[in-house]
């Protein structure tokens, strides 16, 4: 934005004179977007983290280019599609599972009294304390699986990026793989719901939800809930994915895209949608709702349609 560009943008060869116009601006938002330009990588080195902007938060991250496997992830179209969906309205208690960098529970900090944020990688943890200091947010950061290290309570708002790729392999960066259905992960987090949602309270959880050939997303949800009364469901979907199109996506090799393959045609895997999926608590007595919203994906923060 300061430099009027779009959001790809550059070539190497373009940093000194984008610097140059960014130095002139002499202002602290001209000097994060000459940091976030001098981390590409140039000439063989690069950055050890990268700075992202969001909903006028910044966050730092690993490199994109790193392939440890304890790398924290950094803001993908996932991260993106999450933060402008949330509802922002005024909550006591959020909890933000899966954080990673931490840029959902700050987000949530914003609008929320008491917040709290788990991860399963302790290079996360670190992370997520950096970023909330860096943002001058109070955020309790516990490292656990899920809702393990949590003490007793329910949460107004819960928000979740979980690892969500279906993949046949083990080995893979914490934050990517989500079992064999790239859904074992979203379907723990849903299924402990009773006892850690709010009455009034939402869940608001962004998947590579997959499309498969015998059941029907929501449906899935709800049997994960147990539950049919009591209960307002949403998914919101941002593009699909065909099958191919998705295994070529997270695989390197001819042979590792067959592998994949196959095991996506035995659990009748067809592709996927981005999606964020929306579980809000409702009386115990009130009948449940479910409604499927295909939508782009969307460029601002869209809340308060939301």
């Amino acid at each position: 934005e300061l430099l009027d560009l779009p959001e790809v943008l550059y070539t190497p060869e373009q940093h000194p004179a984008l610097v140059h116009r960014l130095a002139r601006q002499d202002s602290e938002l001209a000097r994060l977007a000459a940091y976030w330009l001098l981390q590409q990588p140039q000439a063989g080195k690069r950055a050890r983290a990268m700075l992202f902007p969001c909903l006028g938060h910044y966050f730092f991250t690993d490199p994109m280019f790193d392939h440890r496997p304890d790398q924290v992830y950094w803001l993908g179209p996932d991260s993106l599609a999450l933060a402008r969906t949330v509802p922002r309205t005024p909550r006591p208690r959020s909890l933000d599972l899966c954080t990673g960098s931490g840029v959902q529970a700050v987000l949530n900090a914003s609008h929320c009294q008491e917040n709290w944020a788990v991860d399963i990688n302790p290079r996360a943890v670190h992370f997520a304390r950096r970023n909330a200091r860096f943002n001058g947010v109070d955020l309790k950061v516990l490292q656990g699986n899920l809702y393990e290290p949590i003490p007793t309570g329910r949460f107004d708002l819960i928000t979740a990026n979980p690892p969500f790729v279906p993949t046949p392999e083990t080995g893979l960066q914490w934050f990517r793989p989500g079992g064999q259905s790239g859904e074992e992960i979203s379907a723990e987090i849903i299924r402990q719901l009773p006892q850690r949602l709010e009455i009034g309270g939402t869940l608001v959880l962004v998947s590579q939800c997959p499309i498969l050939s015998h059941s029907q997303p929501l449906d899935r949800v709800q049997s994960w809930l147990g539950q049919t009364h009591g209960w307002g469901l949403v998914q919101l979907r941002f593009g699909k994915l065909e099958r191919a199109g998705l295994i070529a996506s997270h695989t390197q090799t001819a042979e590792e895209f067959e592998l994949w393959n196959q095991s996506y045609q035995r659990l009748g895997i067809q592709g996927a949608h981005l999606a964020v999926t929306l579980v809000r608590r409702l009386q115990p007595d009130q009948p449940g709702y479910r409604k499927t919203v295909d939508l782009q994906m969307p460029r601002q923060q869209i809340s308060s349609q939301v």
